[in-house]
C-alpha cells in the first residue's frame, strides 16, 4: 500500500511539473498539433496508472481522486489509443492556456 502510495504521489508530481513547466513546444507522436489562444479552455485528461514494480496498469479512477460532476467520461480521441488498450478519461480540472 505504501508503495502504490508513494507511486501515486510521484506520478501526480511528474505530472505537476510537466504542466506547469515553460517550455515553447513539444510533440507528441500520434497526437494531431492543436493551437490554443491565451485563456482558451485546455481539457486535461488521465490515463492508466502504472507500476516500475509491475506491468499491470490500474485505472486512474480505483483510486480516491476526484472525479467530474456525473462520473468520469470516456475520453479517447482516436482509434489508435483505443487499439492500444488506453483507458483516457476526463477529469474535473480546468486548465487556461497562458494564465496563472
Amino acid at each position: 500500500c505504501a508503495d502504490i502510495s508513494r507511486h501515486m504521489r510521484s506520478s501526480l508530481l511528474l505530472a505537476a511539473a510537466a504542466v506547469s513547466s515553460p517550455c515553447l513546444a513539444f510533440y507528441l507522436p500520434g497526437v494531431a498539433v492543436q493551437e490554443y489562444e491565451q485563456g482558451a479552455i485546455i481539457p486535461l485528461k488521465v490515463d492508466r496508472l502504472s507500476s516500475a514494480h509491475t506491468h499491470i496498469g490500474y485505472d486512474y479512477y480505483k483510486y480516491p481522486f476526484c472525479q467530474p460532476e456525473g462520473g468520469a467520461k470516456n475520453a479517447a480521441e482516436n482509434l489508435g489509443e483505443h487499439l492500444a488498450g488506453s483507458r483516457v478519461k476526463s477529469t474535473p480540472y480546468v486548465l487556461q492556456m497562458r494564465t496563472n
